[in-house]
């Protein structure tokens, strides 16, 4: 018996959650209460300026405005779906995240050339959590240089990132 490959039809990956206004009124109050304990600043305004989703999480970036600044974050939402559900069965997903994230982020934040972006809120119950958005790309999408005849820059600069990150 040959075993089948373990794949699955994005189109047939409905979230049996999906994001209500209501959870962007949960992330809007606890960033609020971030920016008044963190940084001292009152909220003025938060937009949806993106929204990436994928089949089993939602990234939406958002757009803060405060008395003092302008800021960027970015939320991400895990969705339950049978095929992930022993994975997001726990009820603190969010904060495991949360938690690794906040590791990451101390342990590179002194290493030059590598960005990880700062977590500020988690938020359990709507399987969340929420961070500061860093400015750059995505190392994945680098990966398509790594071949025989890549360009020979673009390789080169491949290269230089695998090497910061270690």
């Amino acid at each position: 018996m040959t075993k089948q490959p373990f794949l699955y039809n994005v189109a047939d990956m409905a979230s049996t959650r999906p994001p209500t206004d209501g959870d962007l009124e949960l992330v809007r109050e606890r960033l609020r209460e971030y920016l008044v304990d963190e940084k001292s600043e009152t909220l003025r305004s938060m937009d949806v300026f993106r929204v990436y989703r994928k089949p089993f999480s939602i990234t939406t970036f958002l757009s803060v405005s405060t008395d003092r600044a302008h800021h960027r974050y970015v939320a991400k939402q895990h969705l339950q779906h049978p095929v992930n559900a022993v994975i997001v069965s726990d009820p603190d997903q969010a904060i495991v995240e949360f938690n690794i994230l906040n590791l990451l982020y101390r342990r590179f934040a002194e290493v030059e050339h590598c960005s990880v972006p700062r977590p500020v809120v988690a938020l359990p119950e709507i399987d969340s959590f929420v961070m500061e958005f860093v400015d750059g790309h995505l190392l994945e999408n680098d990966l398509r240089f790594l071949h025989y005849f890549a360009n020979r820059a673009r390789f080169k600069a491949l290269e230089n990132h695998f090497y910061h990150c270690g």
